[in-house]
């Protein structure tokens, strides 16, 4: 269940500032509806990550591609997993400083926000995964109350007629939208591909209830999100509002004793952002030392430092890098690249381990070997 946190922080987080205002913008009044269209077309690829990594038991999805492509076709596989992670990561760091210069620190510099995240984040990505397992094990329930918080709050505010007609302009923008946040919620197989390997023997057993869960509770968060921000603000200012989720969370005051709820969601917000950074740095690192086949601690912090270090300077070699470039890159490029390397790649890898000679990865003995490694590594295994 932990790993499933996981995907859910990955996907929340990356998700749910900027996706009422791009599914208000696509679909309008059927923002809500492209949600669910979405948590429905994540779920097969969901499904088929978590039935894909059970077959190659304590390993990644890197390390199991040349068992199921070959060597050379595997590595380069691995390798466009590895540059999506690494381009995953900058997002989440872009996201973060662009909202943190907007609103909280306005005249602090942004290479100087950049930083700071990126010390954190890169001392809990080389920290092991199991750190960050933990951690996300905290972070998710307590979003979870907060955005039910959020939404729940100002319900008399809000008025459900905005929610309806459904498919007032037919059924085409509805699906558009549903198939642009499926990029969002298709992080979910990605962090499957790479964590199941920590998940103990006995839930390795069902991976259906990983995947099950972690699409539930990301797509009823979302929902929440796009329902609550179309209620309080109607179809046309929510696609005005390029962060009406955190809108919402300023309407909200219950007398004079609890107001500027906003706090505690900017605050868990940062933290989730936080293990979606940390999980992708992580990941890259992970993914680049085994194509190139490298071991012990040495080379791992070595190629983490180098991360940080790209992470950290990429943006002085592109000019004007608006707040509005992020979401057009977002929209075209990060939704769309998800949604190919973690929507369609897993149902493809899944049926070709099916049909491939020695496609079915270790035996148990090997597998149950493996994972004991990759638990004495990171610490101990998650359930």
């Amino acid at each position: 269940m932990e790993v499933a946190f996981v995907a859910v922080a990955v996907a929340v987080a990356t998700a749910v500032l900027f996706t009422p205002y791009l599914a208000a913008q696509t679909a309008g009044q059927d923002a809500w509806v492209s949600v669910i269209i979405a948590g429905l077309l994540t779920l097969l690829p969901s499904l088929a990550a978590a039935a894909l990594m059970r077959k190659f038991p304590g390993q990644t999805i890197i390390g199991a591609l040349p068992r199921l492509v070959g060597k050379v076709p595997g590595k380069a596989v691995g390798l466009a997993y590895a540059a999506l992670f690494l381009f995953s990561a900058a997002l989440a760091v872009w996201r973060l400083e662009v909202f943190t210069a907007r609103f909280l620190l306005t005249e602090t510099p942004l290479i100087v926000i950049r930083a700071m995240f990126l010390v954190c984040a890169g001392y809990a990505a080389i920290s092991g995964t199991i750190a960050l397992i933990r951690t996300s094990a905290y972070i998710v329930p307590a979003g979870m109350v907060v955005i039910f918080l959020v939404v729940g709050l100002p319900l008399q505010r809000m008025d459900v007629s905005l929610l309806i007609p459904l498919f007032e302009n037919g059924y085409r923008p509805a699906l558009e939208a549903g198939l642009m946040l499926t990029g969002w919620l298709s992080q979910i197989p990605l962090v499957i591909l790479m964590l199941q390997r920590h998940v103990s023997a006995d839930s390795a057993r069902k991976p259906w209830s990983i995947a099950l869960w972690a699409v539930l509770l990301s797509t009823v968060a979302l929902e929440l999100g796009a329902a609550g921000t179309l209620a309080a603000f109607g179809p046309r200012q929510a696609a005005s509002m390029y962060y009406s989720s955190f809108e919402l969370t300023r309407i909200i005051s219950l007398g004079n004793f609890w107001e500027h709820i906003e706090v505690i969601f900017v605050a868990v917000w940062i933290a989730g952002i936080f293990v979606a950074a940390a999980f992708y740095i992580q990941a890259f690192n992970t993914a680049v030392a085994e194509v190139l086949q490298l071991s012990g601690k040495a080379g791992k912090v070595i190629i983490c430092g180098v991360t940080l270090l790209l992470l950290l300077i990429w943006p002085f070699f592109f000019k004007d890098l608006s707040f509005l470039i992020l979401i057009v890159v977002i929209r075209k490029y990060g939704s769309q690249l998800a949604t190919v390397m973690g929507g369609i790649l897993p149902p493809l890898l899944l049926v070709l381990s099916a049909l491939v000679p020695g496609g079915k990865g270790k035996t148990e003995a090997e597998g149950a070997r493996a994972a004991g490694a990759a638990g004495q590594e990171d610490g101990k295994k998650a359930r």
